[in-house]
Protein backbone atom coordinates (compact mmCIF):
# COMPACT_ATOMS: atom_id res chain seq x y z
CA UNK A 1 0.00 0.00 0.00
CA UNK A 2 2.76 1.93 0.99
CA UNK A 3 4.28 1.97 -2.57
CA UNK A 4 1.48 2.39 -4.41
CA UNK A 5 0.26 5.26 -2.78
CA UNK A 6 3.87 6.61 -4.10
CA UNK A 7 4.01 5.29 -7.48
CA UNK A 8 0.00 6.71 -7.88
CA UNK A 9 0.90 9.98 -6.39
CA UNK A 10 3.99 10.76 -8.23
CA UNK A 11 2.59 9.25 -12.08
CA UNK A 12 -0.77 10.24 -12.12
CA UNK A 13 -1.13 13.36 -9.55
CA UNK A 14 -4.75 13.13 -8.41
CA UNK A 15 -6.14 15.32 -6.44
CA UNK A 16 -7.46 13.09 -4.07
CA UNK A 17 -6.83 9.30 -3.51
CA UNK A 18 -8.26 6.60 -1.04
CA UNK A 19 -6.54 3.51 -0.31
CA UNK A 20 -7.99 0.66 1.23
CA UNK A 21 -6.57 -2.43 2.90
CA UNK A 22 -8.71 -5.34 4.87
CA UNK A 23 -5.60 -5.02 8.08
CA UNK A 24 -5.71 -2.36 9.92
CA UNK A 25 -1.95 -2.71 10.91
CA UNK A 26 -1.44 -2.20 7.07
CA UNK A 27 -3.16 1.16 7.33
CA UNK A 28 -1.49 2.47 10.61
CA UNK A 29 2.27 1.69 8.47
CA UNK A 30 0.93 3.61 5.24
CA UNK A 31 -0.14 6.14 7.61
CA UNK A 32 2.60 6.68 9.25
CA UNK A 33 5.29 6.55 6.01
CA UNK A 34 2.87 8.81 3.71
CA UNK A 35 1.84 11.77 5.70
CA UNK A 36 -0.03 13.10 2.54
CA UNK A 37 -3.27 14.91 3.15
CA UNK A 38 -4.75 14.35 0.29
CA UNK A 39 -4.81 10.85 0.52
CA UNK A 40 -7.50 8.93 2.56
CA UNK A 41 -6.97 5.21 4.28
CA UNK A 42 -10.10 3.12 4.75
CA UNK A 43 -9.94 -0.60 6.54
CA UNK A 44 -11.74 -2.17 4.19
CA UNK A 45 -12.89 -5.30 2.10
CA UNK A 46 -11.93 -5.02 -1.45
CA UNK A 47 -14.89 -7.81 -2.04
CA UNK A 48 -17.19 -5.57 -0.18
CA UNK A 49 -16.80 -1.73 -0.93
CA UNK A 50 -18.30 1.19 0.96
CA UNK A 51 -17.85 3.94 -1.59
CA UNK A 52 -21.44 4.98 -3.83
CA UNK A 53 -21.73 3.93 -7.33
CA UNK A 54 -19.71 5.71 -10.12
CA UNK A 55 -17.63 7.61 -7.03
CA UNK A 56 -13.77 6.99 -8.70
CA UNK A 57 -11.67 7.98 -12.49
CA UNK A 58 -9.84 5.06 -11.83
CA UNK A 59 -8.86 2.03 -10.22
CA UNK A 60 -5.52 0.92 -9.49
CA UNK A 61 -4.65 -2.59 -7.94
CA UNK A 62 -1.03 -3.35 -7.09
CA UNK A 63 -1.34 -7.52 -6.32
CA UNK A 64 -4.27 -7.67 -4.13
CA UNK A 65 -7.23 -9.09 -5.83
CA UNK A 66 -5.55 -13.02 -5.77
CA UNK A 67 -5.51 -12.89 -1.71
CA UNK A 68 -9.31 -12.45 -1.84
CA UNK A 69 -11.08 -15.52 -1.97
CA UNK A 70 -13.90 -14.39 -3.46
CA UNK A 71 -12.22 -12.49 -5.95
CA UNK A 72 -15.10 -11.90 -8.60
CA UNK A 73 -16.99 -10.01 -5.84
CA UNK A 74 -13.88 -7.52 -6.26
CA UNK A 75 -14.03 -7.11 -10.27
CA UNK A 76 -17.97 -6.65 -9.57
CA UNK A 77 -17.09 -4.28 -7.24
CA UNK A 78 -14.65 -2.24 -9.17
CA UNK A 79 -17.07 -1.94 -11.69
CA UNK A 80 -19.51 -0.44 -9.83
CA UNK A 81 -17.46 2.12 -8.06
CA UNK A 82 -15.89 3.20 -11.40
CA UNK A 83 -16.98 5.95 -13.15
CA UNK A 84 -18.37 5.22 -16.69
CA UNK A 85 -15.64 4.88 -19.34
CA UNK A 86 -12.43 5.22 -16.76
CA UNK A 87 -10.07 2.86 -16.03
CA UNK A 88 -9.10 -0.46 -13.73
CA UNK A 89 -4.90 -0.56 -14.27
CA UNK A 90 -3.58 -3.43 -12.10
CA UNK A 91 -0.68 -6.13 -11.56
CA UNK A 92 -1.57 -8.99 -10.63
CA UNK A 93 -0.30 -12.58 -9.44
CA UNK A 94 -2.30 -16.08 -10.91
CA UNK A 95 -2.69 -19.48 -9.64
CA UNK A 96 -0.55 -20.15 -12.74
CA UNK A 97 2.69 -19.16 -10.40
CA UNK A 98 2.14 -21.66 -7.87
CA UNK A 99 2.23 -24.45 -10.18
CA UNK A 100 6.06 -24.25 -11.71
CA UNK A 101 8.68 -26.02 -9.62
CA UNK A 102 9.46 -22.34 -7.70
CA UNK A 103 6.08 -22.14 -7.24
CA UNK A 104 5.70 -25.09 -5.32
CA UNK A 105 8.29 -24.12 -2.78
CA UNK A 106 6.83 -20.54 -2.99
CA UNK A 107 3.19 -22.29 -2.06
CA UNK A 108 4.82 -23.74 0.90
CA UNK A 109 5.73 -20.40 2.49
CA UNK A 110 3.20 -17.54 1.39
CA UNK A 111 -0.07 -17.49 2.84
CA UNK A 112 -2.88 -16.97 0.01
CA UNK A 113 -6.44 -18.57 -0.42
CA UNK A 114 -4.91 -21.37 -3.22
CA UNK A 115 -8.37 -23.30 -3.61
CA UNK A 116 -9.77 -20.00 -4.52
CA UNK A 117 -7.12 -18.02 -6.90
CA UNK A 118 -7.81 -17.61 -10.43
CA UNK A 119 -5.59 -17.95 -13.59
CA UNK A 120 -4.82 -15.56 -15.83
CA UNK A 121 -7.42 -16.77 -18.13
CA UNK A 122 -10.67 -17.08 -15.65
CA UNK A 123 -9.71 -13.58 -14.46
CA UNK A 124 -10.12 -12.17 -18.14
CA UNK A 125 -13.10 -13.64 -18.59
CA UNK A 126 -14.30 -12.24 -15.13
CA UNK A 127 -13.74 -8.67 -16.05
CA UNK A 128 -15.03 -9.00 -19.66
CA UNK A 129 -18.44 -10.94 -17.95
CA UNK A 130 -18.72 -8.17 -15.57
CA UNK A 131 -18.28 -5.32 -18.59
CA UNK A 132 -15.16 -4.41 -18.58
CA UNK A 133 -13.21 -4.09 -22.17
CA UNK A 134 -9.30 -5.18 -21.96
CA UNK A 135 -7.36 -1.77 -23.29
CA UNK A 136 -3.89 -3.63 -22.68
CA UNK A 137 -2.24 -6.51 -21.48
CA UNK A 138 1.00 -7.71 -20.38
CA UNK A 139 2.37 -11.18 -18.81
CA UNK A 140 5.70 -11.25 -16.84
CA UNK A 141 7.54 -13.98 -15.94
CA UNK A 142 11.03 -12.56 -14.41
CA UNK A 143 13.52 -15.81 -13.97
CA UNK A 144 10.75 -18.08 -14.11
CA UNK A 145 9.86 -17.77 -10.71
CA UNK A 146 6.38 -15.88 -10.81
CA UNK A 147 3.84 -15.33 -13.29
CA UNK A 148 1.65 -12.02 -13.08
CA UNK A 149 0.28 -9.82 -15.26
CA UNK A 150 -0.65 -5.84 -16.14
CA UNK A 151 -3.50 -4.71 -17.46
CA UNK A 152 -5.54 -1.68 -18.57
CA UNK A 153 -9.67 -2.10 -19.02
CA UNK A 154 -12.25 0.23 -19.42
CA UNK A 155 -15.59 0.03 -18.16
CA UNK A 156 -18.14 -0.50 -20.79
CA UNK A 157 -21.71 1.26 -20.10
CA UNK A 158 -23.31 -0.65 -22.69
CA UNK A 159 -23.01 -3.74 -20.63
CA UNK A 160 -24.56 -1.77 -17.88
CA UNK A 161 -27.43 -0.73 -20.09
CA UNK A 162 -28.28 -4.00 -21.52
CA UNK A 163 -28.16 -5.58 -17.83
CA UNK A 164 -30.59 -3.40 -16.60
CA UNK A 165 -32.59 -3.85 -19.82
CA UNK A 166 -32.94 -7.45 -19.12
CA UNK A 167 -33.71 -6.64 -15.60
CA UNK A 168 -36.92 -4.52 -17.18
CA UNK A 169 -37.85 -7.02 -19.32
CA UNK A 170 -37.70 -9.57 -16.89
CA UNK A 171 -39.86 -7.38 -14.65
CA UNK A 172 -42.35 -6.46 -16.65
CA UNK A 173 -43.26 -10.30 -18.27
Amino acid sequence: MVYGTKLIKEYFSPRRLEAIDFDEKMIQIARRKNRDSSIQYHVMDASTLSFTDRTFDAIFDFGIIHHVPNWKDCISEMYRVLKDHDEVILEELSIDTFSTPPGRIWKGLLDHPYNEMFSTAEFLESLSATGFALQGFSEYHPLRLFKHFSLVAKKQTAHNESLQSIAQAAGSS
